[in-house]
């Protein structure tokens, strides 16, 4: 996890402003405390004066007012200090959100292209964006539900690893809701 944090490139940016700031602390360098402002502020100034066009005010653009106002006060640690935290910030929400939408492509990829119901007393399959509510589907073993849905006829036994973690199949009866994309396993039964 460590190793796919620091592939985003704020957070390599944030690393490498925080070295540069370290060795200007250690050896008084000016010049290494404006190189640790600019690479921190790579990471948020470009998109900031970009946004300008629209013109949306984010934070971004709030941290570039800082920066423009610290560096005309002459606070280059500060400025330099100030990169490092909003680069790191920037590049931890960057990664919750990569992350974010993996598990959910990966949970979309739980629902099946298909989905046996009834309808008019007769089992027809229909697609998934083709469900109404009322609609009776029937999961076989093996089979995921394409929505969350009440067990209204028979016992399942449903893997509710892709939501809950937990590694052992959950026994539903009639009338317990459950999660879409489940597997179901064990026993044939009807849900609503």
């Amino acid at each position: 996890m460590i190793r796919d944090i620091t592939r985003t490139r704020e957070i390599q940016a944030a690393i490498a402003a925080a070295i540069a700031l370290s060795i200007a602390w250690i050896t008084g360098s000016l010049a290494l405390e404006l190189v640790a402002v600019a690479i921190g502020a790579c990471t948020f100034v470009p998109r900031a004066l970009w946004r300008l066009r629209i013109p949306t005010i984010g934070v971004g653009t709030l941290m570039t007012i800082a920066v423009i106002g610290a560096l005309s006060l002459g606070a280059f640690t500060e400025v330099a200090l100030l990169g490092v935290l909003f680069s790191l910030a920037e590049g931890l929400e960057r990664f919750a959100i990569t992350r974010t939408h993996k598990g959910v492509r990966a949970l979309l990829a739980l629902v099946p292209t298909a989905v046996p119901v009834v309808r008019n007393g007769r089992e027809v399959t229909v697609e998934p964006h083709e469900l109404v509510v009322g609609d009776t589907m029937i999961l076989k073993p093996g089979s995921r539900s394409a929505t969350d849905g009440t067990v209204t006829t028979g016992t399942t036994t449903l893997d509710l690893s892709a939501i809950t973690g937990e590694s052992m199949p959950s026994k539903q009866h009639q009338e317990p809701r459950f999660p879409l994309g489940q597997s179901m396993a064990i026993v044939p039964s009807k849900c609503r």
